[in-house]
């Protein structure tokens, strides 16, 4: 797995960081096919809406930490996965962050996720995604 994001500055608010690890969570729970750790970066009723290709996608997140867990077993694709935190936006107690893939299960995402903090931790309230390829 290779990785290329922003690293928090000495003057990057611990917000921030806050929403960083939580992205980064996020990567390394799809990266080893957990599906318990996906679910823990989610709000119990996240949603994601995206589209595969010409295929529009709408579903509970619960679905998604399924089909992680369901494809735990097949990673070679996980030594050609690249990521990049594009950007990060904090403000109050809300936050978006996007996330570009690269060879994620063999496709190409865009991800933009949108953060609550809920009891002084960052968790993904929604994930809307982008794949090129269906």
């Amino acid at each position: 797995m290779t990785s290329s994001h922003p690293r928090p500055h000495a003057h990057t608010h611990p917000d921030h960081e806050g929403v960083h690890a939580a992205v980064l969570s996020y990567v390394r729970a799809v990266t080893a096919g957990d599906g318990d750790a996906v679910r823990a970066v989610f709000r119990p009723d996240a949603h994601m809406w995206g589209h595969l290709g010409e295929r529009f996608v709408s579903a509970p997140i619960e679905e998604f930490c399924a089909v992680v867990a369901a494809e735990s077993g097949e990673r070679e694709w996980s030594a050609r996965y690249s990521w990049e935190i594009r950007s990060i936006e904090v403000n109050g107690e809300v936050a978006v962050a996007v996330l570009e893939e690269s060879g994620y299960q063999g496709a190409d995402f865009v991800n933009h996720f949108s953060l609550v903090r809920t009891d002084g931790r960052w968790l993904i309230a929604g994930k809307t995604f982008h794949s090129p390829a269906g």
